[in-house]
C-alpha cells in the first residue's frame, strides 16, 4: 500500500467526486480513479460504490479516511520539523467571500516574507470542521468556529479572536436614484430588500434588520451567499445588509447611514493544538493575527472608532 494512494482517496473522501479530488490534487480524474482502485486492491476491500447518482462511500471508507487523516497530519509534522527557514505547505480554510475580497491580496506580503512556505486556500462552508477538511488553520465568522453549541477552544483545537467585521446597508446607485435614498438604514418602508434564503446553515449577520424587512414584506429576492447578495444589490434589486470591507470595494453601490453599523460579526482564527508550534503554521498564524490587527478598522468599516450597533426599530 502506498501513501500516495491513501492521499488520493482522502481527497475523494473530502470532495465527494473524482473530478473534485483531481482539481484539489492537480491531476486528472483518470489518475484519481486508478489510485483509488489500487488502494482498494491493496486493502482487499471496496471503499467507493459507483452509482448512477455518483460516488457513494461504503462502510469501510470511514475508518480508512480517519486513519489516512491521522497519517496526513503526522506526515505534515515530520516535513515541518527542522531548523532554519520555515518551509512546507499550510492549508488555510475560510469562506470564499473573505478569501476573494481580503485575504488573497494580502497573502503576497506573506509570500515575500516566507518564500519557502506555500499556502493552500480552501473555500468551504462556514460551519465545516477544519479537521474534516485536513486544514492547518481556519478563519471563521461566528462565535464558536465549528458550529452552534461547540466551545471555541477544545482539547484539540485552539480559537483566537480577531477584530470584528462590520455590516452596513447598501443600495445600487441606479436603484437609489429611482426609489430614493432613505438615509436611515432602518427606514425600509417603500423599499425592496434582498435577504438570505431560508433554511441555509450559514449565518448572515443583520438578523434584526432582516426581521424588520420580513415584517413589512419588503423581500423581493433571496440568495445563498454573500457574492450573490452583492451582485443582486449592484443589479438594482433592492437594499441588502453587506460586509463593509467587501461592499466598499464595489462601484455602483453606496452605503446608507455611513456613520453607523447595522451589525457586527465575530472573526476567529482556529488551529489544531498539535500544530500550534509547527514552524510554517506558526508563521502564517502570526501573520494573520498581525494582518487583522493592522486592518481592523477596515474590516469593521473604517468608521473612526467602534460605533454602537443600533437594534431594530420594530
Amino acid at each position: 500500500m502506498k501513501w500516495d494512494d491513501l492521499r488520493v482517496f482522502l481527497a475523494v473522501y473530502r470532495q465527494g467526486t473524482f473530478a473534485g479530488a483531481a482539481q484539489e490534487l492537480g491531476v486528472d480524474a483518470t489518475t484519481v480513479s486508478r489510485r483509488v482502485a489500487a488502494l482498494e486492491t491493496a486493502l482487499g476491500v471496496k471503499l467507493l460504490q459507483r452509482t448512477s447518482r455518483g460516488l457513494m462511500l461504503v462502510e469501510q471508507a470511514g475508518p480508512v479516511a480517519i486513519l489516512a487523516e491521522e497519517m496526513e497530519r503526522k506526515a505534515r509534522e515530520v516535513l515541518r520539523v527542522g531548523t532554519g527557514e520555515p518551509r512546507g505547505t499550510v492549508r488555510l480554510t475560510t469562506v470564499r467571500s473573505y478569501a476573494h475580497h481580503f485575504l488573497i491580496k494580502h497573502l503576497r506580503e506573506f509570500r515575500d516574507a516566507y518564500p519557502a512556505i506555500a499556502v493552500d486556500v480552501i473555500h468551504d462552508s462556514a460551519y465545516e470542521d477544519i479537521h474534516r477538511l485536513g486544514a492547518d488553520l481556519g478563519i471563521r465568522f461566528f462565535r464558536t468556529g465549528l458550529g452552534p453549541g461547540v466551545p471555541a477552544t477544545t482539547e484539540d483545537l485552539i480559537a483566537r479572536r480577531l477584530p470584528d467585521v462590520g455590516f452596513g446597508v447598501y443600495g445600487g446607485l441606479e436603484y437609489l436614484a429611482n426609489r430614493g435614498d432613505p438615509g436611515d438604514p432602518w427606514a425600509l418602508a417603500g423599499h425592496d430588500v434582498i435577504l438570505p434564503r431560508r433554511g441555509i446553515e450559514v449565518r448572515f449577520p443583520g438578523e434584526a434588520w432582516q426581521a424588520l424587512a420580513e415584517d413589512i414584506g419588503a423581500s423581493v429576492m433571496r440568495v445563498e451567499d454573500m457574492d450573490s447578495m452583492v451582485a443582486a444589490t449592484k443589479s438594482g434589486f433592492g437594499l441588502a445588509c453587506l460586509p463593509i470591507f467587501i461592499a466598499d470595494c464595489h462601484e455602483g453601490i453606496r452605503r446608507l447611514g455611513p456613520a453607523e453599523l447595522v451589525d457586527t460579526c465575530e472573526c476567529w482564527l482556529l488551529f489544531p493544538t498539535e500544530l500550534q508550534e509547527v514552524a510554517p503554521v506558526k508563521a502564517l498564524k502570526e501573520f494573520l493575527v498581525d494582518l487583522h490587527g493592522r486592518h481592523g478598522a477596515t474590516l469593521l468599516g473604517d468608521l473612526g472608532g467602534v460605533p454602537s450597533v443600533r437594534g431594530s426599530r420594530r
